[in-house]
């Protein structure tokens, strides 16, 4: 027998909505898989609790073959989901939410600790409820960008982008004579950057940068798991690069940090091809981060 589903409502209101995905033969009260963590799956974006290219859907349906209990569900005022009626700020909601899910499976499976997966936004959600919750013991954060939401930030990565790569690439070239380009905006990061120096980081620029990586270590130090992935096509590799103050790929990550370059990826992994190397992926370090921590549970006891 292979895995099955339930539609599930998350929350004080009940008004989250979402699909658990279970091993064959779980019911609730069960604790399954190492350590008793279940992976939660974060929308990309507005792209509703499927995924991109279903990803969401594999992503759950795999895991759950392998005995790991899964949730994927829609934010509030996205997919099947509707608008919060409490005011509750969106920035405060992406963090907020993932924690009654937490809740729910704390109650109703006994599970107390998890792993998030998100793409992009849901990266940036993914990142921000590790933060808050120390329940949050691995996060897989999937092309993760702005982080901070400053303009100077985002201009300045997006002008490394054009002055590292994009200038040098065929493709690029291709879209700007084409039309595939959002001229005003190219035409308002460039100038922006210029008036900044081009290349250099100003002050704040560092600063935003800093207080990232520091979030980073804080995060790792507590025995947090992150797994960065990055698409090999997307801005994301000059988000990190910003951040690590050096080349994604000259990295060396600690025990609690890994990062993965997929070569020609883009943004959502369109292609087959590259579906399934993000899958493997992510399928092998969750498996590794659940049975790490069902070893500091041991150790604890």
């Amino acid at each position: 027998m292979g895995e099955r589903e339930e539609i599930v409502r998350f929350g004080p209101e009940r008004s989250i909505i979402g699909v658990v995905t279970l091993p064959a033969g779980h019911v609730a009260g069960d604790a399954v898989n190492s350590g008793s963590t279940a992976v939660l799956i974060l929308n990309a974006g507005l792209i509703h609790h499927v995924g991109p290219q279903r990803l969401h859907v594999k992503l759950a349906r795999r895991l759950a073959r392998a005995g790991v209990v899964c949730a994927r569900w829609d934010f509030s005022g996205i997919g099947d989901s509707p608008a919060r009626r409490d005011g509750l700020a969106v920035m405060e909601a992406i963090v907020r939410e993932p924690r009654d899910v937490m809740d729910h499976f704390a109650a109703h499976h006994g599970i107390e600790k998890f792993i998030l997966v998100g793409i992009c936004s849901g990266a940036y959600a993914s990142f921000r409820t590790a933060a808050a919750d120390p329940r949050v013991v691995g996060a897989a954060l999937i092309n993760p960008q702005d982080f901070v939401g400053h303009d100077d930030w985002g201009a300045y990565v997006q002008a490394r982008r054009y002055m590292t790569r994009s200038i040098f690439s065929p493709r690029a070239w291709a879209n700007l004579l084409t039309g595939r380009v959002a001229y005003q905006r190219l035409a308002t990061t460039m100038w922006r950057q210029a008036t900044r120096g081009w290349l250099g980081a100003n002050q704040e620029v560092s600063t935003i940068a800093t207080g990232i990586r520091k979030e980073i270590q804080d995060l790792v130090a507590r025995g947090t798991k992150l797994s960065f992935i990055v698409a090999e096509e997307d801005v994301s590799v000059e988000y990190f690069n910003a951040i690590l103050g050096q080349d994604l790929r000259a990295n060396q990550p600690g025990d609690g940090l890994r990062t993965e370059l997929v070569p020609r990826a883009d943004h959502l992994f369109t292609r087959v091809q590259d579906q399934e190397r993000l899958l493997a992926l992510l399928e092998r370090w969750i498996h590794e981060t659940a049975g790490a921590g069902a070893e500091r549970e041991e150790l604890e006891i």
